[in-house]
C-alpha cells in the first residue's frame, strides 16, 4: 500500500470498495496528451491511471478473465480529477 506516499490523491473517494489493490500507472500529460514523467518531477499535476483490479474486499480477482475484472473495475471505481479509468477496447 503506497497510498500515503501520494497524498495527492483521493482513493478513497474514488474507489466504491472496504479494500482492494489496483493496477495503474501515475502519470502527467503534455499538451499532445503524451505522458511525460518529467513533468511531475517539475511539479506539475499528476492523474493516476486505473486499468486493472486485483483484489476486492479480500478476494482475489487474478484469476477472473480481463473482461470480468474490467466490468468489476467500471463498478467500483469513479473517474475524477485525479483518478482515472483506462479505456478499454477490443480492437486497441
Amino acid at each position: 500500500d503506497i497510498t500515503a506516499e501520494y497524498p495527492e490523491f483521493i482513493f478513497r473517494d474514488a474507489i466504491d470498495a472496504k479494500t482492494a489493490i489496483l493496477d495503474g500507472e501515475i502519470i502527467v500529460l503534455d499538451k499532445a496528451y503524451s505522458p511525460r514523467f518529467s513533468l511531475w518531477q517539475q511539479g506539475f499535476a499528476a492523474v493516476y491511471i486505473v486499468f486493472d483490479i486485483l483484489m476486492l474486499n479480500g478476494k482475489d480477482l487474478t484469476g477472473v478473465p480481463l473482461i470480468e475484472r474490467k466490468e468489476i473495475l467500471e463498478k467500483v471505481v469513479t473517474s475524477g480529477s485525479r483518478v482515472e479509468k483506462c479505456v478499454f477496447t477490443e480492437n486497441g
